[in-house]
């Protein structure tokens, strides 16, 4: 997803980041079909980056 992708460039290797992923940057108004993720979802991830390959 986008919102993704722009926010893991942001953070290093040992680094940690929150992403507050508003939907348009997301999954938008699909959602996940039959999934998780209601359409226009906000998305919110802890990621702590332990490695790079």
């Amino acid at each position: 997803i986008p919102g993704w992708t722009e926010g893991m460039q942001l953070v290093g290797k040992g680094g940690m980041i929150e992403l507050l992923i508003p939907s348009d940057l997301g999954y938008g108004k699909r959602g996940t079909p039959g999934g998780p993720i209601p359409p226009d979802a906000t998305l919110h991830f802890l990621v702590e980056l332990l490695d790079v390959r």
